[in-house]
């Protein structure tokens, strides 16, 4: 049935056969094809799919697929769905698909991370869950260049070497929300039965127990501290757990700091206000002094006005604003005074 749009999905499986999927290929406009629960014959997946250029997302989960061959003609896809199938390899499709954005894979047989040097610039999530992946290879490397792949899921895969694990995770500063339970690199060691109970615990659930892997996640912190979740966990609610059993050491720390960091402020409160006083005073001695000069020059020019230096006309200062400023400052005056009483003096009795 094709919808509105531009979209094809089997609601029933009876209603719809592997035969009628080569009917569709004359709705070449089609940007959506969900066909999960069709099981497909072997080798015959890929030719179904050759006229849909512009076919954007393609979802098959549990139809049985072995092989993709034939969907790189599908140039367009950015949305490539297959988790339950029986798929080994998918590089020779997913190395010639150039737009690619979300590529999930889980549950599969996949032994290595598939090719995607042709999406390096658009490929944002990759979901390999449930494969047999065992080394990290040139293609997971490549991974690390990757400058928008921000979700990455490579849990219950079988790697085992922790230090190439780690020096490869530590790489992928794109990556923020990343998910790594089940992995024998990571996990610690326990026994054969409590590892098969805590598998079924998480089997169907992105979850995990992060009490009963202390190290798993301080380690991954350690390496990816950018992260923003940690299997679907988000970092912020991981800070009440005690991962490294360090949670007390932590907390004593965080509260000195605290308060250093309070007495710091107290010092610096302190001293601004210390620093205001002495603004205030300064201030304040300013404008006496302004008050005090501009009184002296206001009696000065009294003085002056009311003919208070009895002198001989010719022997009278010719510039006012000399006197007011000799009146003004305390040598000016002494000097004004001395000259005053030698004048004085001179005159004859």
């Amino acid at each position: 049935m094709v919808l509105p749009g531009k979209q094809f999905r089997i609601k029933e499986q009876s209603d719809f056969s592997e035969s009628d999927l080569l009917k569709l290929s004359s709705h070449s406009e089609l940007t959506l094809i969900d066909i999960s629960s069709l099981r497909m014959s072997e080798g015959k997946f890929g030719k179904y799919f050759r006229g849909f250029k512009n076919l954007h997302s393609l979802i098959a989960q549990n139809c049985h697929l072995s092989s993709l061959d034939g969907l790189e003609k599908c140039t367009a896809l950015s949305t490539l769905m297959l988790q339950h199938n029986e798929l080994i390899s998918v590089s020779s499709v997913t190395s010639t698909l150039p737009h690619l954005r979300r590529v999930c894979l889980q549950h599969n047989f996949i032994p290595s991370f598939p090719i995607l040097s042709a999406s390096k610039d658009s490929l944002t999530q990759l979901r390999l869950r449930d494969n047999s992946i065992l080394n990290i290879d040139d293609s997971a490397r490549e991974l690390a260049s990757f400058p928008r792949l921000r979700h990455l899921d490579i849990s219950h895969n079988p790697i085992s070497n922790q230090k190439a694990l780690l020096s490869w995770l530590s790489s992928l500063r794109s990556v923020e929300h990343i998910s790594l339970a089940g992995i024998p690199a990571l996990n610690d060691e326990e026994d054969e039965e409590e590892k098969e109970e805590v598998a079924k615990e998480e089997e169907g659930s992105s979850k995990v127990d992060y009490k009963r892997y202390p190290s798993y996640c301080s380690l991954v912190l350690k390496t990816m501290p950018w992260l923003k979740s940690i299997d679907s966990v988000s970092v912020h609610k991981l800070k009440d757990i005690d991962l490294d059993g360090r949670k007390e050491e932590r907390i004593a720390k965080q509260k000195a700091k605290e308060e250093k960091n309070k007495k710091t402020k107290e010092e610096r409160v302190a001293y601004k206000q210390k620093i205001q006083g002495r603004i205030h005073l300064r201030k304040v001695e300013q404008r006496r002094k302004k008050n005090h000069r501009e009184k002296q020059e206001r009696i000065a020019q009294l003085k002056i006005e009311k003919g208070f230096f009895r002198r001989p006309p010719e022997k009278m200062m010719k510039d006012k604003e000399d006197v007011v400023r000799r009146m003004t400052t305390k040598r000016g005056r002494q000097k004004l005074a001395k000259k005053t009483e030698k004048e004085r003096e001179k005159k004859p009795k």
